[in-house]
């Protein structure tokens, strides 16, 4: 079974979905969401995994962060990053299936250019204001959707110093499929 599978068969369909159909999940570290942290010493780790018995089509992540000073430059206010952050999914053994990053890091916000189908935006408040970055990464810009079955993880990793920033998340978006639709295509 491929990561990637072909979508426009499956979602130019008329379909309604119910809302247990519906995937809006950030990625944790265990129960926590919030990823400024320390991973200077040991990486950290935050993921989402498909659940037992699902197949699911991602479509896109939602990444949004506040600071003082966000500028392209620098990584949600703060210098860029020495490590940066890594982007992949992995299949239910912790094998990589794909580096959306090809090993170049993101540590600056610019970097996130680098995935297709991004569109993100600075929203510069003043002086002793929160910043806002906001990126949406749509997946199914980059050809098709992503195509992962139980146990499958999309995971990014930490291993910069990134407490000073007052708060960063990501968020899953997709669908439950069933392997039936799948194979449709």
């Amino acid at each position: 079974m491929g990561l990637f599978a072909r979508t426009k068969s499956f979602f130019n369909k008329k379909r309604t979905f119910t809302p247990d159909e519906f995937i809006f999940k950030f990625l944790r570290n265990g129960s926590s969401a919030e990823m400024n942290i320390n991973g200077s010493t040991v990486p950290q780790v935050f993921e989402y995994v498909i659940p037992a018995g699902k197949f699911a089509w991602l479509q896109r992540i939602n990444i949004s962060g506040h600071n003082e000073a966000i500028t392209p430059e620098l990584f949600i206010g703060l210098s860029a990053l020495g490590v940066g952050l890594k982007f992949e999914a992995l299949d239910e053994l912790d094998n990589v299936l794909i580096e959306f990053t090809d090993g170049l890091n993101i540590k600056k916000n610019v970097d996130f250019n680098s995935l297709a189908g991004v569109d993100s935006t600075i929203d510069v408040n003043g002086a002793g204001q929160q910043d806002g970055f906001s990126v949406r990464w749509t997946m199914a810009k980059a050809g098709e959707a992503l195509f992962m079955r139980a146990g499958y993880k999309l995971r990014v990793t930490i291993a910069d110093d990134l407490r000073s920033i007052n708060q960063l998340r990501m968020m899953v978006q997709g669908v439950f499929i069933n392997e039936a639709v799948k194979s449709r295509s």
